[in-house]
This record gives structure tokens, C-alpha cells and sequence, in this order.
């Protein structure tokens, strides 16, 4: 190879580096979509993104209706592509609940009875919006366990719920019945 062609070569082999380097640098970033006009937009197969933080929400809010913890936690973790409208090609495993944090980021305390805003997130969330089907009363369960809500005797776990009426938190026995379970993916 003349010296060149040589030149020519580690320059194009440099640029695609640096390139394949950028977009997995930006990858998962919560500023990815920053640009965008609208807070949750429509990902038209059953999924809703969250521009603000890069997260993807499953679009209907109460996929699995009233569940405790542990059965919300086994059809989470079941939930694939064809499933709850999803067309998105995800595989059982891909979902989860979100933390208390990721669940707390969608509150808007602007409103409450839903304390989330539409799509835009200039006005209140109302049905049909960019989610389906979110119990405006409701509470969503999260990933986070409550150890110390509990005196070393007692044998229940308790988890921590998002009020989607208000958007404050709440303690729950695990094992109640009688709130939801709302997937999500990406994040952490």
C-alpha cells in the first residue's frame, strides 16, 4: 500500500471510529432528545419515550389492572412484543418497573387527578393523550422495597407506590392488591 492510500485509509478508519465513539457516547443520554417540542411523544407501537429522560414507558398505563407487587413484578417481567399493544419487538426480560425516582420524574405537581401532563407538557394529561388507560386515583408500584417499614417480626415486605392523584408517596404491603403495575426500559 503506497504511503497515500495508507493516509487515505487511517483517515476513513479514524472518522468511522470517531463517529461509532459519538453515537455510543449519546446512547441512553437523557439530552439525547432534549430538542424535542413534545415531553412524551408516541412511538406508534405501544411504547411512549420520555424526552426528558430517555426512558421508554409501555403506552397503557394499567396493562395488568389491579396487581400487588409480586404478581406485577412476574407480568412485567413476561411482558413481550404482541403483548398490552406492543409491537415494538421487545423480548420477555426487557421491561421492568421503574424506580421511585423514574416514576416520580413523570409527576407534574401542576395538576393533580392525573398529576401528569399531556404529551406537550404545557396542560393536564387527559385520556387518549399519548398514555392509555392511567388510573388518574391510582397507585403505581416501583422497585423500591421498604426494609425498615417493618419490625423484625413481621414477615411482610413492604414496596414504595407513586399516587398518580397527587404524585406523593406511599408505603405498601407488597403482597395488597389494588394497585398497578406500569413497565418501563432504558434507564438504568
Amino acid at each position: 500500500m503506497k504511503k497515500s492510500s495508507r493516509s487515505i485509509f487511517f483517515l476513513g478508519v479514524t472518522a468511522v471510529l470517531i463517529t461509532i465513539g459519538l453515537v455510543f457516547s449519546s446512547y441512553g443520554n437523557s439530552n439525547l432528545f432534549a430538542s424535542s417540542k413534545y415531553r412524551f411523544l408516541d412511538m406508534k407501537d405501544g411504547t411512549v419515550l420520555d424526552s426528558s429522560t430517555g426512558l421508554i414507558w409501555l403506552k397503557n398505563a394499567n396493562g395488568f389492572g389491579f396487581t400487588n407487587w409480586t404478581k406485577g413484578a412476574e407480568a412485567i417481567a413476561k411482558l413481550k412484543s404482541g403483548e398490552c399493544g406492543l409491537t415494538d419487538g421487545s423480548k420477555a426480560g426487557d421491561w421492568r418497573f421503574p424506580t421511585k425516582e423514574e416514576l416520580s420524574s413523570i409527576i407534574d405537581k401542576r395538576f393533580s387527578n392525573p398529576a401528569i401532563s399531556n404529551a406537550k407538557g404545557d396542560a393536564q394529561w387527559t385520556e387518549g393523550d399519548v398514555f392509555v388507560k392511567l388510573e388518574s386515583l391510582g397507585f403505581y408500584w416501583t422497585s423500591d422495597a421498604c426494609d425498615d417499614c417493618k419490625s423484625p417480626e413481621e414477615t411482610e415486605k413492604f414496596g414504595r407506590c407513586i399516587s398518580m392523584h397527587k404524585g406523593f408517596e406511599h408505603i405498601a404491603n407488597q403482597g395488597a392488591y389494588g394497585y398497578h403495575a406500569w413497565p418501563v426500559k432504558g434507564g438504568n
